[in-house]
């Protein structure tokens, strides 16, 4: 190596004095160092070699005398500021952030990956460069501390203890690569290791003091938060910091319990819906409802067939057994049964029209106008054998205006589940569902088509005894049905309700009661729980935030940074948790619909709900990670040498 230009000529120190306890721990030292060399601090533990070291790198104040730091003379304590191209500083207990590679952990300090190498080969470790730290020897450690050291270009190094824990041959290597380090470098050395005397361009030694003394100043004995290195660089931070995340130093039991809390807590609030959206939800999505019916005066009957093609009407079926009258006269103010028959269903002749029109166990829809479908009970009590051989049968029905007519069965439908029921039930056919259900009292059923019933569009006498008669719209889909009844003037008559086995109270509400604050208190201990875990964590393994402030960075950039993180995967967590939620509910909604073990659609989608809930979720995570992790306690790179050693 070409020896550098060097700014800081020397240290003076004269007549230094440092006190603990009552004790002059170092007692009016003077001594002067040069530029480069090895400088030995030789003594016995508890002789204020280390302090002597803290005292030089303005880690800790002095009591009397100067330090004079290049063209930079201090009184009290020196500033690490004035070592013009910095110092380092080694001990015995090396720290590295042990979910790093050795390259990585060099690499926080240098961007030049040719220097990382250059360093690691001159302390032969260039064949490790792809181990963890936690797998070295002690003196591969140490040395590995000196290849960093080498990468900051600092020309004053500070070593305390540097070989306490390394065998013969170790030591030896250690203190080889120290003097050829010195010849470019001043290299000051706290020991009591007699092998390193040897190596030493001059021997300071240092012995037990029993001078008693005092501080002149008892507020400055705080330990300076100052990292011999500087960085600035964001990325890199937020780049290595972020590698703890998805290391094996931290266990994965919190990331896959938040997991599978919050996805519990996104199930329930998509249970969580207005009574009133969930009640539509049902209607458009499982029961297909398309229809709304409109009981309206005879003479209204043009208007009303009229709204075919508009509005989303894509069908206008008469209803003939809600427009005839339940009742024929036969004198003055008495009424008797009528003669034709008032049961029968009337459903439209288009199968597009009409939501169920493949649900048949056998035979077809409609073909022509007096064809007619029976239901699966009506044809289990014809052919109780084969119910399919009922198609082709034929069954005889006075009707309106008509007498006996032979009609034919072409079809039979299946049983229907409960979601089917409910789409019958809003065309006015009843229905019994779950608990409900008597098939006799569905064997007799049998469905009319529109094409046989709008041949009475003509009949003035075809209506009730009041003058009206009833028609089902049938439109192309939710939205317009919703959009007509909305917009409806009731010019044309009265749009009829149908009941349901599920109105917009009831159920709904009640269920409300209930998963509104059950997914809420799940969200908040799931995100509180990880916050706590996650600090817990941290807190456990917070030497690795040590390292980052020798590198340079400060404890507050890299908590914060740890925050920022954390929160980021929370948030990631969060996603993901609402994404299995809705998986999970749309799997469970289409097993129901095929099953149908509750009667109604469980899981709907209320989209303002479901971002309110994440967004909900998302400023608790932030809660959460900001107050757990500030309140971890990370010690600077020197306040856990401080833990960990004995200063004197």
């Amino acid at each position: 190596m070409s020896k550098p230009v060097f700014s800081i000529i020397m240290i003076i120190c004269k007549n230094v004095s440092k006190v603990y306890s009552n004790i002059k721990v170092i007692d009016s030292t003077s001594v002067t160092f040069s530029d480069v060399g090895f400088f030995l601090l030789s003594g016995e533990s508890g002789s204020g070699k280390t302090t002597f070291l803290n005292v030089l790198s303005g880690m800790i104040p002095f009591d009397s005398g100067t330090i004079k730091i290049g063209d930079t003379e201090f009184k009290g304590r020196a500033d690490a500021s004035a070592y013009e191209d910095g110092y380092d500083y080694i001990t015995q207990d090396t720290y590295f952030v042990d979910y790093l590679t050795v390259f990585e952990n060099l690499s926080i300090l240098s961007d030049d990956e040719s220097r990382i190498d250059s360093a690691l080969e001159e302390f032969g470790l260039l064949k490790i460069k792809d181990s963890m730290p936690v797998t070295l020897s002690g003196g591969e450690r140490q040395r590995l501390a000196l290849a960093r050291s080498l990468l900051t270009k600092k020309k004053t190094l500070f070593l305390d203890e540097p070989t306490a824990s390394l065998d013969r041959d170790n030591k030896i290597a250690v203190f080889e690569q120290l003097k050829k380090l010195s010849r470019d470098m001043l290299i000051i050395c706290a020991t009591h290791d007699g092998e390193a005397d040897r190596y030493a361009d001059q021997i300071i030694r240092f012995e037990k003091s029993k001078t008693q003394g005092s501080s002149s100043d008892k507020s400055r004995e705080t330990v300076a938060d100052a990292s011999p290195n500087k960085a600035t660089d964001r990325k890199k931070l937020t780049k290595y910091v972020g590698k703890w995340f998805t290391s094996s130093a931290r266990g994965k039991k919190s990331d896959i319990l938040l997991l599978i809390f919050l996805s519990i807590s996104m199930c329930l609030c998509l249970l969580t819906d207005s009574p009133k959206n969930k009640y539509y939800s049902n209607i458009q999505y499982v029961y297909n409802i398309n229809s709304l019916t409109i009981v309206s005066p005879v003479e209204k009957t043009g208007e009303i067939t009229a709204l075919k093609g508009r509005s989303g009407v894509i069908d206008v079926v008469l209803k003939y057994e809600e427009s005839i009258p339940a009742e024929a006269p036969l004198g003055e103010g008495e009424l008797v049964a009528p003669s034709y028959a008032i049961s029968g269903h009337t459903i439209p002749f288009d199968p597009k029209s009409f939501r169920l029109s493949d649900q048949l166990y056998a035979g077809t829809f409609f073909k022509n106008e007096y064809d007619v479908i029976i239901s699966y009970e009506n044809a289990k009590k014809r052919c109780p054998d084969n119910f399919a051989d009922a198609v082709g049968q034929t069954m005889t029905v006075d009707l309106y205006g008509k007498g006996s007519t032979e009609l034919k069965i072409v079809g039979v439908f299946k049983k229907l589940n409960d979601f089917q029921v409910q789409y019958m039930k809003s065309l006015g056919i009843t229905y019994g569902v779950s608990s409900l259900y008597d098939e006799r009292n569905y064997q007799n059923n049998y469905y009319i088509n529109s094409k046989l019933t709008n041949g009475y569009l003509d009949y003035d006498e075809f209506k009730t005894e009041f003058g009206k008669r009833s028609f089902d719209l049938y439109f192309d889909n939710f939205e317009n049905m919703m959009k007509f009844r909305e917009n409806y003037d009731g010019s044309l008559g009265v749009i009829t309700p149908r009941t349901l086995s599920f109105s917009e109270e009831g159920v709904f509400t009640s269920l409300n009661y209930i998963t509104i604050p059950l997914s809420i208190l799940i969200m908040l201990l799931a995100v509180f729980y990880y916050g706590d875990l996650t600090s817990t964590e941290l807190s456990y393994s917070s030497r690795f935030i040590s390292v980052f402030n020798y590198c340079g960075y400060s404890i507050k950039d890299v908590k914060n940074c740890f925050i920022k993180l954390s929160t980021l995967r929370l948030l990631i967590i969060s996603v993901i948790s609402a994404g299995i939620a809705f998986v999970l509910s749309a799997l469970f909604n289409l097993l129901n619909e095929k099953i149908v073990f509750i009667g109604f659609r469980v899981f709907t989608y209320n989209l303002p709900v479901v971002i309110g809930f994440i967004a909900m979720m998302c400023v608790f995570s932030v809660v959460s990670v900001n107050v757990f992790i500030r309140r971890v306690k990370a010690a600077t790179w020197y306040e856990n040498l401080v833990s960990t050693r004995d200063l004197l």
